[in-house]
């Protein structure tokens, strides 16, 4: 061959740093868009990672892939502007430099713990930046958005104004999930489910009144429950109208504990599961008296097991408590506090809504005799009550789904506590139509998509943090009105323009509110302001404005690329803001990817030890190895990657560049 300057070794790791300094130096991406001016637009609107950490092989997966599709388009001609994003608000943030910085929220004035939070973010937004122009990401790292910045905070808060105008968002008490570590509420997008191991229980709840249907004495309904704990937010017993219910005799084991005195007992459940559950309790000698059906034992008073307190018997529905003949005994413990269709059973009937449990989890004077104990511990000790006082059939232990938060990975909770929401009711039918008008890839993220906003509850945007954008709402000190008008957001977003949000929690109220702000309701004009910041997923997802519409880039943007997790996630809250404010999608096509699992397919955590850092790689091997592994795999999969694999990759590249070489050999005149 003849002489060139390509020896056979590439030295991508010592190489590529000089031609990428060289790039970013010499503004290659400024001059592509310069060369296109002009031509037809294409915006790949950018999903934003949280700003507190490095990157890691997600990031390299998910930004190459961008990368990839704008340089295309550039190729092809098209003015293609990429402004890269980073989320930096809530709780992720909160938790990572509380760890890292040991900072007491509690203890240090909210503006200076807001200061330092910016600053953690800020640090490792920089941090970020140089690692995605590592792995060759062109794009306007000068002018990047971040989500801290005035401009974007302040169309945030026009986001809100505008949903709020138009009635989409309320306050309400209502369950919602809790994370007793994080001390917040967290919206569905923030939940993921475990198998855990849990405690149920069967327990007796004894029989007040029944109208005359049958004799009260020594009669219980019997519950079932995975979830002891929420026994002291018990007000009602739910049953199926149209199911058949049995009263049945038992003789008591002499090992069995009962309230009842006597020898025998009478217990109602479902007729389909008696059996079933005399052989759990391990009872054998037992009889059926008299069925019923549910309607006839509808508005039976029952007492509580160990609180002064009545609960009622109701029917359940398919829209509140839907009661099966699966599990249990078709008699459902309903604690309007501690759960969704609870909380709509209770609606319904008229039940009380009794939260006992607080922010710490900690149960509180509802509880009775369980006060001051952390709620999974009340689990237990609840039980061990209930034996040793007669209430308790049986308790089993069972493997179950449960929630958990996503960013602890801790247990969490429903919890009723007034909070924000957005009703999706009010947009639901909207945005559904929304859906049909984008290109999903693959062609099932439009049923995926289609399933959760058909399904979803309404999205709680409140969080009980101090690091992020806040509710901009005020309450009549007189008489608790909220206070929101189109004066009062537009003075609020001219603040946060000039000074950012710090200054909701510097200035007072009078310095926030327009000129003689009154209650609408009782004339007041003394107001408090609302604590709680929004939901991070209502910051990331109003960018279709804060970014797109404000930098005049095009819209809906041609493409929106994340991890297949953002149907619940980026995705989702983008559609949701966007058809609530201008009644279409924010994109025309979604693409989603895997995820990045090791060599054997498990997921890459720390604690596993087995996740593999780009920027090792690239240290390694060089970052066009990276790009060619990313290029090379079926993206719409989970991809694999290992020191092996990339081992494999990077003969693929030398047969490339040998190739590329022997060409360029014959081309030497």
């Amino acid at each position: 061959l003849p002489k060139t300057d390509f020896p056979m070794r590439g030295g991508l790791p010592q190489k590529e740093p000089q031609i990428l300094k060289d790039v970013f130096e010499n503004g290659l991406y400024e001059k592509i868009l310069k060369n296109n001016e002009g031509h037809e637009e294409f915006v790949l609107h950018d999903g934003p990672p949280y700003a507190n950490g490095e990157i890691h092989a997600g990031h390299a997966l998910n930004k190459i892939l961008k990368d990839t599709i704008v340089r295309y388009k550039a190729m092809n001609g098209y003015y293609a502007p990429y402004i890269p994003g980073f989320d930096t608000h809530g709780m992720p943030t909160e938790k990572k430099a509380i760890e890292k910085l040991g900072l007491d929220r509690d203890k240090i004035p909210v503006t200076k713990f807001r200061d330092t939070c910016k600053q953690f973010t800020s640090d490792y937004k920089d941090i970020q930046t140089e690692g995605f122009k590592r792995i060759g990401v062109l794009g306007d790292w000068d002018h990047p958005y971040v989500t801290y910045d005035h401009k974007i905070e302040a169309a945030q808060i026009g986001v809100f104004g505008d949903m709020y105008k138009k009635g989409y968002i309320y306050k309400g008490l209502k369950p919602v999930y809790w994370c007793t570590d994080c001390e917040t509420a967290l919206a569905e997008a923030e939940i993921e489910y475990k198998d855990v191991t849990s405690d149920t229980a069967y327990i007796k709840f004894p029989v007040v009144d029944c109208h005359g249907l049958f004799e009260a004495k020594n009669t219980s309904f019997v519950i079932w429950t995975t979830t002891p704990w929420t026994l002291p937010g018990n007000t009602g017993i739910t049953i199926g109208g149209d199911f058949d219910y049995s009263l049945v005799k038992i003789t008591r084991p002499e090992n069995m504990n009962s309230f009842v005195k006597e020898p025998t007992e009478k217990l109602i459940m479902a007729t389909e599961l008696v059996d079933k559950v005399m052989k759990i309790a391990g009872i054998e000698d037992y009889r059926t008296i008299k069925t019923f059906k549910g309607n006839e034992l509808e508005g039976t008073m029952c007492h509580h097991p160990f609180l002064e307190r009545l609960s009622k018997v109701v029917i359940g529905s398919e829209t509140t408590v839907n009661v099966d003949l699966v599990e249990g005994t078709g008699c459902v413990h309903t604690a309007p506090s501690y759960g969704k269709e609870d909380y709509l059973q209770g609606l319904k009937d008229d039940l009380d809504i009794i939260v006992t449990v607080n922010e710490k989890g900690i149960q509180g004077e509802g509880a009775g005799q369980f006060k001051g104990q952390f709620y999974a511990k009340s689990n237990k000790t609840i039980l061990a009550w209930l034996d040793e006082n007669g209430y308790l059939l049986k308790s089993v232990k069972i493997t179950h789904s449960y929630p958990h938060c996503w960013r602890c990975k801790n247990p969490v909770i429903f919890r009723a506590t007034d909070q924000w929401f957005a009703s999706i009711d009010g947009f639901r039918d909207k945005t559904l139509e929304a859906v049909k008008t984008v290109k999903w890839h693959p062609d099932w993220g439009e049923e995926r998509m289609n399933d959760m906003i058909k399904n979803r509850n309404d999205w709680c945007i409140s969080r009980q943090r101090t690091w992020g954008v806040p509710l901009p709402i005020f309450y009549c000190k007189n008489c608790g009105e909220p206070y929101v008008t189109e004066d009062s957001i537009e003075k609020i977003k001219d603040i946060v323009l000039k000074e950012g949000t710090n200054a909701w929690w510097a200035k007072t109220e009078k310095d926030l509110m327009p000129d003689n702000a009154t209650c609408k309701k009782c004339g007041c004009q003394e107001f408090k302001k609302e604590t709680d910041i929004m939901d991070v997923w209502f910051d990331s997802g109003s960018t279709h404005t804060s970014v797109v519409e404000q930098r005049g880039l095009k819209f809906p943007a041609d493409l929106y690329l994340e991890g297949n997790d953002q149907y619940r996630g980026w995705f989702q809250s983008s559609l949701l803001t966007s058809v609530a404010t201008k009644g279409v999608a924010p994109y025309k096509e979604v693409l989603c990817c895997g995820m990045v699992v090791d060599g054997q397919g498990k997921k890459m955590s720390k604690s596993l030890g087995n996740g593999v850092s780009p920027i090792d790689v690239c240290n390694k091997y060089g970052a066009d190895i990276l790009r060619l592994w990313v290029l090379s795999s079926d993206y719409e999969m989970d991809i694999n990657l290992s020191d092996e694999i990339l081992k494999g990759i990077s003969d693929v590249y030398r047969k490339i560049r040998n190739t590329v070489r022997y060409l360029l050999g014959n081309l030497y005149d």
